[in-house]
């Protein structure tokens, strides 16, 4: 029976033809290339049909730019060295070539620091700004910054967003503001020395939720102006012989310009005109 069996399976094979033959082939060849075509699909659709968030160049950087320095490396300028950074660089300023006669730019996301806030100098160009600056998240530290000149030229104007001004002296110039802020916001002013200015800080025009901190301004007609401008935080100052010590016009009530949390007054003189 085992061998009638065998003979009659192989009488099947031989009665196939080879056309019968070529075609099955064909169809178990078409079918395997099939699979393989939906596995690889299934890898690189999903690869490339999805959106695979890479980082910025900026916040991968975080490099050092030296002025003034005695080393190989360091720039002669600080604008320079400033418009070689990038996003989330820091550029340092040693005071041995100070003072740097030169009125600067930031236009990055930089911190620009200075060797030593009585040493480190910077003297403005005649008709600028000393400092300008109009991109986010600049911070700014230990520098002196001189200059003479009229209206409407101020040692620091910020034209931008979170910006962070600590550790500076503005105290021999005649700039007619000291920091000047237009119709920005969420500013910081910490431990500054400011004086001999027509305003020594201005918050104008919609320059809302700044925080101005433990300076001292002296020697100034106003000591700070709020213009139409809500919610600023005026703590811990000292305003020592100023004519006027706060001009607060046109603003909300949440701004702190007076009798709040620990300023210091040699006199009681301010504007409120809401």
């Amino acid at each position: 029976m085992e061998k009638t069996k065998v003979l009659r399976q192989n009488s099947v094979i031989k009665s196939r033809t080879w056309g019968e033959m070529k075609k099955d082939y064909f169809s178990e060849k078409v079918f395997a290339m099939g699979i393989i075509l939906l596995i690889v699909g299934s890898c690189i659709i999903p690869s490339t049909a999805r959106k695979i968030p890479t980082p910025s160049l900026s916040s991968l950087r975080d490099s050092w730019f030296y002025v003034g320095g005695s080393g190989s490396g360091n720039y002669l300028s600080i604008q320079d060295a400033i418009n070689a950074s990038f996003d989330n660089d820091t550029v340092f300023v040693y005071d041995d070539s100070s003072p740097y006669n030169e009125s600067i730019v930031v236009n990055k996301s930089i911190r620009l620091l200075g060797e030593n806030k009585n040493t480190t100098i910077i003297v403005g160009v005649i008709g600028r700004d000393v400092v300008y600056v109009y991109d986010y998240g600049v911070t700014i530290s230990e520098f002196s910054l001189q200059y003479h000149c009229t209206y409407p030229s101020s040692d620091i104007m910020i034209l931008t967003n979170q910006t962070y001004i600590s550790q500076m002296i503005m105290t021999r110039t005649s700039n007619w503001f000291g920091i000047s802020l237009h119709s920005f916001c969420d500013a910081g002013i910490y431990d500054n020395r400011i004086s001999n200015k027509v305003v020594g800080i201005s918050l104008r025009v919609f320059s809302n939720n700044n925080s101005i901190i433990e300076n001292t301004l002296t020697n100034n007609y106003y000591n700070i102006e709020v213009l139409s401008s809500l919610c600023n935080h005026v703590y811990y100052n000292n305003y020592v012989n100023n004519i006027i010590n706060a001009v607060d016009k046109g603003s909300s009530t949440c701004n702190d310009t007076y009798l709040s949390a620990g300023n210091y007054w040699d006199g009681y003189t301010v504007i409120n005109e809401h």
